[in-house]
């Protein structure tokens, strides 16, 4: 058991290495690591009978991941991307149709019209803003905040928010 105990540390400290990269995906990622590390722990005391000194140190790694907070480092770095990806189009560095991922036959078209992004981001970058700051809550607070934030989502009329809000919601719950 002690070999298991071994290994379920080795998973929840490859968990830990990812603790502030700056991407949603990359704590999603992180999230579904950790619940895969829980189940491997459990499983595993579930099995046999492992050591004190094995035990409190299995605790302490869970304890550590449990008080971080992957969704704070998500939202601030999705705010922060999508700060630069307003800089890179305002600056002609990027294109609009470079963001949708491949040719639509409209891509001419979409890139004659920056402003339909651009006009409505500075409202996008408050409902970022707002995210970030409902990371920060407690749990059975950020929820709260989230569903709120959400009520408001459901009546903006800016089209980058209502199309990000989801995702972003989703990975809260």
């Amino acid at each position: 058991m002690e070999g298991a105990a071994e290994s379920c540390r080795a998973v929840l400290n490859a968990t830990h290495a990812i603790n502030d990269h700056p991407l949603l995906i990359s704590q999603l990622v992180r999230m579904a690591a950790q619940a895969i590390s829980l189940a491997a722990i459990e499983r595993t005391l579930g099995q046999g009978v492992v050591s004190e000194p094995a035990l409190a140190q299995l605790q302490a790694l869970v304890e550590r991941e449990a008080s971080a907070n992957p969704l704070y480092h998500g939202m601030r770095g999705e705010l922060a991307a999508g700060e630069q990806m307003v800089r890179s189009l305002k600056n002609g560095k990027v294109k609009l149709s470079g963001l949708s991922g491949g040719p639509s036959g409209l891509d001419h078209v979409v890139d004659l019209f920056p402003g339909m992004l651009l006009n409505g981001y500075p409202e996008h970058l408050r409902h970022l803003r707002d995210t970030v700051r409902a990371s920060k809550l407690t749990d059975a607070e950020q929820m709260e905040a989230f569903k709120q934030h959400e009520e408001k989502m459901r009546q903006t009329k800016n089209h980058l928010s209502r199309l990000m809000m989801p995702a972003m919601l989703k990975v809260a719950e």
